[in-house]
């Protein structure tokens, strides 16, 4: 994958010390910002009083990336790319609970359990060979001060930040 560009010849702070519009309005800089910074550090996604019960769920947005901080079964936290993995369709939106401690996609129904894994598949025979252990893809999650933190990154640094 390459690398997004900054803007050519725009400096990071100007002569004046002020931070230039065009960090703000310009796509190269968002592209920029969203490969090279977002996708790479902790987050935070809502407070943990927001997630009280189990199934209770928020979803945090930045820029085209949605995530989805459900309390699972076991009362821990565990955070998702909020993507059905056969369209694609957002699983959730806003904030809320989940009476049946389930994940339904509103597409074609498949259900998930708060763990992510895929707990039934409604005309499974239309859907040729699923393979097995199929999940919803997972985000790290984390707490600290009463913060829930996620990260898109497998590989960033520590826990949360402290």
């Amino acid at each position: 994958m390459a690398t997004a560009a900054l803007p050519a010849g725009l400096p990071l702070v100007g002569d004046d010390g002020m931070v230039p519009k065009e960090r703000y309005t310009t796509r190269a800089f968002l592209d920029a910002e969203m490969e090279r910074l977002w996708a790479r550090v902790w987050q935070i996604a809502c407070r943990e009083e927001e997630l009280a019960a189990v199934g209770d769920y928020v979803t945090y947005q930045i820029g085209d990336q949605s995530i989805v901080v459900v309390r699972d079964d076991a009362g821990k936290l565990a955070a998702f790319h909020n993507a059905w993995l056969h369209r694609g369709t957002r699983l959730l939106d806003g904030a809320g609970h989940l009476d049946q401690a389930r994940v339904r996609c509103p597409y074609h129904g498949w259900c998930y359990d708060l763990d992510g894994r895929l707990r039934d598949v409604p005309d499974r025979h239309d859907f040729d060979a699923l393979p097995d252990g199929m999940r919803l893809v997972p985000v790290r999650v984390d707490t600290w001060g009463g913060f829930v933190f996620v990260t898109m990154a497998p590989d960033a640094e520590g826990r949360s930040p402290h």
